[in-house]
């Protein structure tokens, strides 16, 4: 998926060749997911984030939770609109398996950090009811809270050097 307003989905055709019929559209519909759900905008957000609060170890490991869950949710979403759970995973390790070594700017690209942790939830559905968006909500929050007591600290210290200048 490229582009953020006006997203486009690009298809290798070697990548094609490789997969047939059910494991095409189960991956089209999770990339498709990732369009209507603006994720290369939310992606943005973050890495404008991420370079503001480059320092901060939550900040890295808050970005990295985020695009696991923004991956998670989607691959949840297919799974639950096909009911082709093994179509879509066969899909994604084909596209995994292409996707070695390809790094292209502008583009989203297959995120490899967590494949295994999504098959595995994939080919084994949890049968308890799970709740992506809430998990995404409570790590939102807390990043929120971050930046809120990032900025009052940053201010306060502003404070405390001009009282001793004076």
């Amino acid at each position: 998926v490229s582009g953020i307003f006006r997203s486009r989905v690009h298809v290798p055709r070697e990548l094609l060749q490789t997969l047939n019929r059910k494991e095409f559209e189960s991956v089209l519909l999770h990339e498709l997911m990732h369009v209507a759900r603006r994720d290369n905008l939310w992606r943005w957000i973050q890495t404008v984030i991420v370079c503001v609060f480059w320092f901060h170890p939550l900040v890295w490991w808050l970005h990295g939770r985020l695009i696991l869950e923004s991956e998670r949710s989607c691959d949840e979403l297919v799974v639950r609109k096909t009911r082709d759970g093994d179509a879509y995973a066969q899909g994604m390790i084909k596209a995994a398996r292409y996707a070695l070594g390809l790094e292209m700017p502008g583009f989203s690209g297959m995120a490899r950090h967590g494949l295994s942790i999504r098959l595995a939830a994939i080919l084994k559905p949890n049968k308890e009811k799970d709740h992506p968006m809430l998990r995404l909500t409570l790590i939102l929050i807390t990043l929120g809270g971050f930046v809120i007591s990032a900025g009052a600290t940053a201010s306060e210290n502003e404070k405390n050097y001009y009282m001793l200048q004076t």
